[in-house]
């Protein structure tokens, strides 16, 4: 996108034919490009002109086009079309909707992925693609240079998972400010955000709300950087869970604030939810300066179950989570591993005495016999015998007493 004199471009709602007929080619116009907006459009892709094409050596002025001076970015659903020997085999999907496509496209070359296997293609043909695949990630993974947005105080694109890492590994943004990727069907916070002052120094809005995400988790250390205070916003997605201990542990991070308005929150009974509920009551917490920001926490709704649907969570008593029956299944699972642990001692008990008993009887009991010296075996049908010496008659006066033992 590089012209001269050419400082701001807007394409919306259009068709466009050799997207890429740049790529590989050199060129020595300056950087001047300051506003970029690429929304609603078809790229019709030649497949075999394609390959052709990132077979080439990946050249830096390409790929990071406009970096000195590029300060609004917007990247939104682009839409492909995919022509083979002339004619379009497939598809025209959104970009946030593709399943099958050949490729997955966004606006820099190192944001491509091959599906080859959706393309009608022979095994052969199938293979040559994968390999191009293969060895242009390679290329792409394996650059030496940085991409360094200067003045980029503006992003609004899709990170995909494949498409974040390159350009966090690849790329610098040392001046921007806000990032949008709202309204992408994420269900996760890409890695890099939940460590944002070590990627984006001057960060300050991180939008991700009307995703599909159920979780979140921030790293605890931005408070130690030299850097703005960062508002994510993660309203209207899918969070149902918050916990007290989530809350504790953001009102403590000076340099960051999550707002978690207008997420379906579950309030049914369960020990997260109690010792969330105990949490927002907690009024002597709440005076503090440091909950303060986080005071609409008291206000948010329960979605879950329908009977506290639009009940606000500092309204709610324990009486209103309808705890009876998890009590009450609760204390039979006690009940039953109670009476689990007494039939184990008992049975421990009861085999304890067993080896005692046999113990007790396969003892043998002795007599000693004055004669020898010798002790012997003694009647065991007679159980006086085993405190009995036998004496002759002859031998009284020469008795050899038995040693102890």
């Amino acid at each position: 996108m590089k012209a001269l004199n050419l400082r701001g471009i807007s394409v919306e709602n259009c068709r466009l034919d050799d997207y890429f007929s740049g790529y590989g080619k050199e060129n020595n116009l300056p950087d001047e490009l300051e506003y970029y907006v690429f929304r609603n459009n078809i790229l019709v892709i030649d497949v075999k002109k394609f390959m052709s094409l990132v077979k080439n050596p990946i050249d830096q002025d390409y790929d990071c086009g406009n970096e000195d001076t590029i300060q609004y970015y917007i990247n939104r659903n682009t839409t492909y079309d995919f022509l083979d020997n002339g004619g379009i085999k497939k598809f025209a999907k959104p970009h946030e909707a593709i399943q099958n496509s050949a490729y997955e496209i966004a606006a820099t070359a190192k944001d491509v992925k091959l599906n080859f296997f959706a393309l009608k293609s022979n095994n052969v043909e199938r293979t040559q693609i994968a390999e191009v695949s293969k060895d242009f990630h390679t290329k792409i993974s394996s650059v030496e240079y940085k991409c360094i947005f200067r003045s980029l105080k503006y992003k609004e694109d899709r990170p995909t998972d494949s498409m974040l890492t390159p350009s966090v590994k690849n790329s610098h943004f040392p001046a921007l400010s806000i990032y949008n990727i709202s309204h992408l069907n994420l269900l996760s916070i890409p890695d890099s955000f939940t460590k944002w002052y070590y990627h984006f120094q001057h960060l300050q809005i991180l939008d991700v709300s009307y995703n599909g995400i159920k979780k979140f988790k921030f790293d605890a250390l931005p408070d130690v950087w030299d850097i703005p205070v960062l508002k994510v916003n993660l309203s209207y997605n899918n969070i149902t869970e918050i916990k007290a201990k989530q809350i504790e542990e953001l009102v403590q991070i000076k340099k960051l604030y999550v707002d978690l308005r207008h997420n379906p929150i579950n309030c049914s009974c369960s020990d997260i939810t109690k010792q969330l509920i105990t949490l927002v009551k907690d009024e002597n917490k709440w005076k503090q300066s440091t909950y303060q920001r986080y005071k609409y926490v008291r206000d948010m709704q329960c979605y879950y179950p329908e009977n506290l649907r639009g009940k606000r969570l500092v309204e709610i008593d324990n009486k209103d989570l309808n705890c009876k029956y998890i009590i009450v299944e609760k204390m039979m699972v006690e009940g039953i591993a109670c009476l689990g642990t007494v039939v184990l001692i008992l049975t421990s008990v009861l085999l304890l005495i067993v080896v005692l008993v046999c113990c007790r009887r396969s003892r043998h009991r002795f007599v000693w016999d004055v004669n020898s010296g010798k002790k012997g075996l003694a009647n065991l049908a007679d159980r006086a015998d085993i405190y009995t010496i036998v004496i002759p008659e002859d031998k009284q006066a020469n008795i050899k007493l038995p040693p102890i033992f």
